[in-house]
């Protein structure tokens, strides 16, 4: 369905396309600021972040059934338990996990959680698994993952954004966001991303 092979991603969750560096999503965002965790310690950031790629792991073994439960940690188990309920009430069938794309036009990336359908009326989903608070940035996120779905599958389907809030009582909430001005509003924050690199002398 996707092809990537040309994409990388390093430790540093630095993008690239035959070695030049390429933005990610989320590093435009921050540099618009849209994101801003400037107010949060950094060792609470730090410990947010590793958590999260925690929860992710264990949803994404859990999809490929490959996750070994006696094994995991006893904090993610309420996590999984939410993401595994939605999967199965709302019967998805995953197209990708963890799926890296480019796109050759604007010239970005980023890492959707899942690309799906469902049996409620045979949308494609864009799905973005998150384990914390919700905030404005991830409707921006997704309408930049579509962006990226769209140009790589050039698919002529209704496309829903959602966003899967887990958390630590095993339940989980679904929140769609269908503004169509989310587009606009990363591509602008794409240009004050490029306009700083300029200015700053970088020309990737």
């Amino acid at each position: 369905m996707l092809n990537s092979d040309n994409l990388t991603l390093d430790d540093n969750h630095v993008y690239g396309i035959e070695g030049v560096p390429i933005p990610g999503v989320s590093e435009i965002l921050q540099a618009a600021g849209i994101s801003d965790f400037s107010a949060i310690p950094a060792d609470r950031l730090e410990a947010s972040r590793q958590f999260g790629t925690a929860v992710h792991k264990a949803c994404q073994l859990s999809d490929l059934g490959t996750l070994d439960v006696e094994i995991l940690d006893d904090n993610l188990r309420p996590y999984l338990q939410g993401w595994e309920t939605f999967r199965q009430e709302y019967g998805i069938s995953c197209e990708a996990i963890e799926q890296k794309l480019y796109h050759p036009l604007y010239r970005f990336a980023g890492t959707i959680d899942r690309i799906a359908h469902w049996r409620i009326d045979d949308s494609l989903l864009i799905i973005d698994i998150k384990s914390g608070a919700d905030n404005p940035a991830i409707a921006i996120q997704l309408a930049a993952y579509e962006l990226l779905v769209k140009e790589n599958t050039q698919t002529k389907e209704k496309i829903k954004r959602l966003a899967v809030m887990l958390n630590d009582t095993g339940t989980y909430k679904i929140k769609e966001y269908n503004d169509k001005n989310d587009t606009n509003i990363f591509l602008s924050a794409l240009s004050i991303y490029n306009f700083k690199r300029r200015k700053n002398g970088n020309k990737h």
